[in-house]
C-alpha cells in the first residue's frame, strides 16, 4: 500500500481498499494543516512485553488514522493500533486524523446490468482480508400492490438518457394446468406426464396443458386408491371416478 507523508510524518493518506468502504480511493494530497486533528493523547499503563490497544472511533472510508508514539522508550508500535510494552509503565499515544476527500466507495459506476436487474455491492470470500466488495447485477424488486388474481412485473420504457428505470404494473397472473391424472402443474412447466400417459412430454403455457402423442402401451395408474394417508384433490376425484373409492380424506 503506497503511503504519503504529511505534517511533519505523523499523518499518512492511504490509497488502496478500505474494508468498510467496499471499494478503493484515488490518490490524494497531503492534508493541509487544519485538516488534520490530533486527537486526545491516549494513555494505558502495561507490564514489560505486554501488548495493548488503543481504539480511536473513526470511519475508514472518509478517514485515515495514524498514531505517534509519545514514550518510545517504554512502548513502540507493532501494527496499526497494537502496541508492545518495553517497561512496566504508562504507554502514551496520540492518534491524528486526516480527512480523504476523494474516496468513492461505488464500483457499481459504470457496471452494466440487465434492464430488469439492479448493481449492489455484494461480499465476497479472499485468501486474506479485508475483501474487496464486488459489484453484482439482482433483479430489481417489483412491490407494487396488486389486486387478487393480479402479480407485479417490470416493464421496460424508453427514456432519453441510459439506463432507464423499468416501470411496474400489475399483470394477470399466468394460470397454471393439470395433468392426466389431475395432478397441478405451474405455468411454464416442462416435463413428463403421469400415469399411463408417463412416457409423454408435456408442457403448461398459462392454462394450456400440451403433449407428446406417443403410445405408451402402458396400463399404470395414476394413483392407489387403498391407502390410508390423506389424500390430495386429485387423487380423490380420480379413485372416486375410476376405482369407485370416493371415501378418501381430502389433503
Amino acid at each position: 500500500m503506497l503511503r504519503i507523508a504529511a505534517a511533519a510524518s505523523l499523518v499518512a493518506i492511504s490509497v488502496g481498499c478500505f474494508p468498510q468502504c467496499g471499494d478503493s480511493c484515488e490518490l490524494v494530497t497531503p492534508p493541509a494543516r487544519g485538516e488534520v486533528t490530533r486527537m486526545k493523547k491516549l494513555k494505558q499503563k502495561c507490564t514489560a512485553g505486554e501488548e495493548i490497544v488503543f481504539s480511536v472511533d473513526y470511519n475508514p472510508c472518509t478517514h485515515n488514522l495514524e498514531y505517534e508514539v509519545k514514550t518510545p522508550k517504554r512502548c513502540e508500535q507493532k501494527q496499526g493500533n497494537v502496541f508492545t510494552c518495553k517497561k512496566d509503565k504508562k504507554c502514551k499515544v496520540v492518534p491524528f486524523l486526516a480527512e480523504l476527500r476523494h474516496c468513492d466507495c461505488s464500483k457499481c459506476e459504470g457496471h452494466e446490468c440487465e434492464w430488469d436487474q439492479q448493481c449492489t455491492l455484494q461480499e465476497v470470500q479472499c485468501v486474506q482480508a479485508p475483501c474487496e466488495k464486488q459489484p453484482t447485477c439482482i433483479d430489481r424488486p417489483c412491490d407494487l400492490q396488486c389486486p387478487e388474481g393480479e402479480e407485479c412485473k417490470l416493464q421496460q420504457v424508453e427514456c432519453f438518457a441510459a439506463p432507464c428505470d423499468p416501470v411496474q404494473n400489475c399483470v394477470s397472473k399466468p394460470v397454471g394446468c393439470k395433468t392426466n391424472c389431475g395432478n397441478p402443474v405451474p405455468h411454464l412447466f416442462k416435463g413428463n406426464d403421469d400415469g399411463d400417459n408417463s412416457c409423454n412430454k408435456c408442457e403448461c403455457l398459462n392454462g394450456h396443458y400440451s403433449c407428446t402423442e406417443i403410445a405408451c402401451g402402458s396400463d399404470a395408474k395414476c394413483f392407489n386408491c387403498f391407502t390410508d394417508e390423506l389424500w390430495s384433490d386429485a387423487k380423490k376425484a380420480w379413485c372416486c371416478e375410476h376405482e369407485n373409492q370416493c371415501d378418501g380424506t381430502q389433503m
